[in-house]
């Protein structure tokens, strides 16, 4: 394990071709090594022109995260099946953006066509962020998607203090303007988040935007939105809304972690009325895994787990699963206690994986290797392996 040799022992064991091309191509950045680029290539040059246009994305994004921008720029150009290449392109500039290369990121963001939009308003709002408003502002009013423009320029209204009433003022003309009811309520209650977070005065907004049909995802990622920034009144203003008893709960626990206000008791409360077994389960998990979190206490969590023995082997676990994804984060032992009880294969290799990269970060290698060990499905082992040797990789000085 003290070799860094193994890390690429390890990439060059994984036996899903698309997974190991993508980690050669990471440790090749890593090591400032092209050899090793050279050998992702060739692996990814003997596949089918789909997959080997999905590697080929895949890997220009390696090359973007490492700042080889050029190089990057050329894999991606050279991706035949266009939405790989289009999603390779977007996700440079948002790299492109980070390095503070705007110029660049804005020459192929107009080149994007259909995924031009979002590629857009990143850009807008990063320049905005370094207040180069001038060039923020004429990238966003160039944006043709109603919605995206409408938040875009309400996004820049925050960091743009001289033209702040005027682009909240457009983005809202805007937003006003899209026909999609679901779309412009979703649109009105992005806009009222940045106003309130400007310290405007946003009730009117918020209020147009609850009025129109509201989709209950919107509303609960709002909701979690207005908590974050203090909100609270609002933010459970936004719950009531919610018509899922499943997301209003889960809305009520996560308003309680972020806020540390007693609420845990309302989101079981709206549990309770849940009649399907599944979702109820589902939905109390989702409580207990922010109990735990905002209370490092797990006996809400045991006790749902205890329960779940009354739904199908398949059904649990799905659920442990997710309970594992949510709290690996927080303990990573307690989620390999919880993966003794998955029976499934496919969500067991799932939920390894996820234990199995925590612990790559952690740098817990030895444990890491021996529980990929246990992973069944190609796919999950090849990203287990996958992680553990980048991981690995970054602990050695570049060559």
């Amino acid at each position: 394990m003290s070799n860094p040799d193994f890390a690429l022992k390890l990439a060059r064991s994984i036996e899903n071709e698309i997974i190991k091309s993508t980690a050669l191509a990471e440790l090749a950045c890593i090591y400032r090594d092209d050899e090793i680029l050279r050998e992702a290539l060739k692996i990814a040059e003997k596949m089918d022109l789909l997959h080997y246009s999905e590697t080929l994305s895949k890997i220009s994004v390696v090359m973007a995260k490492a700042k080889r921008f050029d190089e990057a720029i050329d894999f991606a150009n050279n991706i035949v099946e266009e939405r790989f290449r289009l999603e390779a392109l977007e996700t440079i500039t948002f790299h492109l953006c980070d390095a503070c290369e705007f110029d660049k990121a804005l020459e192929i963001a107009k080149k994007l066509r259909y995924r031009s939009q979002r590629a857009l308003s990143n850009l807008a709002i990063k320049l905005a962020i370094v207040n180069e408003f001038d060039k923020s502002i004429a990238i966003a009013k160039n944006i043709r998607e109603k919605s995206w423009k409408a938040e875009t320029l309400a996004k820049i209204g925050f960091f743009d203090l001289e033209n702040r009433d005027k682009l909240f003022k457009e983005s809202l003309n805007v937003a006003n303007s899209i026909e999609d009811i679901a779309i412009k309520s979703r649109t009105l209650l992005k806009i009222a988040f940045e106003m309130a977070k400007a310290k405007l005065d946003f009730e009117r907004t918020l209020k147009e935007g609850l009025d129109y049909e509201k989709n209950d995802m919107d509303l609960l990622t709002t909701s979690l939105k207005f908590a974050e920034i203090g909100k609270l009144d609002k933010a459970l203003e936004i719950v009531d809304k919610i018509k899922s008893k499943s997301f209003k709960a889960e809305a009520l626990a996560k308003i309680a972690n972020i806020t540390n206000k007693d609420l845990f008791k309302d989101a079981l409360s709206v549990a309770e009325e849940i009649k399907d077994l599944q979702i109820l389960f589902e939905t109390l998990s989702k409580i207990a895994v922010e109990m735990a979190k905002s209370t490092k206490n797990y006996r809400a969590l045991d006790e749902v787990v205890e329960k779940l023995n009354v739904l199908d082997s398949f059904e649990k676990s799905k659920i442990l699963t997710n309970i594992i994804i949510d709290i690996v984060e927080l303990d990573t032992k307690r989620a390999i206690e919880l993966s003794s009880s998955i029976t499934d294969e496919v969500y067991l290799s799932e939920a390894l994986f996820y234990i199995t990269s925590k612990l790559a970060e952690i740098k817990e290698f030895d444990e890491a290797l021996s529980i990929t060990d246990k992973i069944v499905v190609s796919y999950w082992k090849s990203k287990a392996l996958a992680k553990i040797a980048i991981e690995l990789a970054k602990i050695y000085p570049s060559s």
